[in-house]
């Protein structure tokens, strides 16, 4: 009867809280009607393998056909949420120190205001699109991905907190690294020259080099295309294996390698800048070259401790 338990569960856990109890009610009497009085455990399997798998009865269950299913909605709003605050306050702050730097002598807020209100709205409708287009490639994925044979004794038993622990860790790290990018190439192709030193009367000095940037950012996008991958990889199977620590391992070094390329490079900082400020700042990309490298062994070292499982 366990196994029944089981099925139940895949089906119901992910619905609507108020369609979850009927739901199930509606399950048990049906499969009970389709088993003898007193059930083996392979006429039970038979049973529950006759009526498929449990992710494609849920949507039988769900209110109609929707772009994300009820198996994602609630990741989907819990992520949409953080991303579309995090891409609005990245955008706007990027529109105040650009209309500081380029006006510092004159604010006009008549004018900066209904810039800042349409950058704003711009940036919502960004961070709704992206994050629904992800969520429905997990959909099509998914979908695609559970045509595979069902199997009842395969039932995972009705825990899943570390299961979904890793599938919400998996989508925020995904997510970061696609605002991440799209932030980064602006910030290399448009807004490089937001981050710097501003001086009164005069124009503002770079911090970095426009060619360094723009050279790098192939690499950048590698480097977060391969990071997307393991993530969406983890994402799909829900759990931590052997080989996709070696993956997340072999990732994590080479984003590291291209970070630490990056820093050290002799035309990533902007000559003027260098000069300027009249300090030698090799000390300091020294110093934050090793922390990145001491992150870096550290996220090593809980990679191989993470607690791998079994297929389910």
């Amino acid at each position: 009867m366990d196994l029944i338990e089981r099925y139940i569960y895949q089906v119901v856990k992910n619905l609507p809280k108020h369609k979850r109890q009927i739901t199930s009610t509606e399950l048990k009497i049906m499969i009970h009607e389709m088993l003898s009085e007193n059930p083996t455990d392979i006429e039970i399997e038979k049973v529950l393998n006759s009526l498929g798998n449990p992710k494609k009865l849920r949507q039988k269950y769900a209110s109609g056909h929707t772009l994300i299913s009820a198996d994602l909605f609630d990741d989907y709003i819990r992520t949409l949420k953080p991303a579309c605050i995090i891409l609005v306050a990245a955008y706007v702050g990027v529109e105040i120190i650009e209309s500081f730097g380029v006006n510092s002598g004159s604010i006009e807020l008549s004018t900066i205001i209904p810039n800042l209100i349409f950058t704003a709205i711009s940036a919502l409708a960004k961070g709704f699109l992206w994050v629904t287009l992800v969520f429905a490639a997990f959909e099509f994925f998914k979908l695609k991905f559970d045509n595979d044979a069902f199997d009842a004794k395969k039932l995972p038993k009705i825990d899943g907190s570390n299961k979904k622990s890793t599938s919400r860790s998996a989508l925020s790290a995904i997510l970061f690294n696609i605002i991440f990018f799209v932030a980064f190439y602006f910030f290399c192709n448009k807004y490089y020259d937001a981050l710097a030193v501003y001086i009164v009367g005069q124009e503002r000095i770079p911090i970095f080099n426009q060619t360094a940037l723009l050279n790098f950012l192939p690499l950048f996008a590698l480097a977060a295309c391969f990071t997307i991958f393991v993530n969406v990889i983890i994402f799909t199977v829900k759990r931590y294996t052997l080989a996709i620590n070696f993956l997340s391992f072999f990732e994590l070094l080479f984003s590291t390698t291209i970070w630490v390329r990056f820093i050290v490079g002799e035309q990533t900082f902007n000559p003027l800048f260098t000069s300027f400020i009249k300090i030698d700042i090799n000390p300091i990309i020294n110093l934050v070259v090793g922390v990145i490298i001491l992150s870096t062994a550290i996220q090593i070292i809980f990679i191989f401790l993470r607690k791998q499982k079994q297929p389910l």
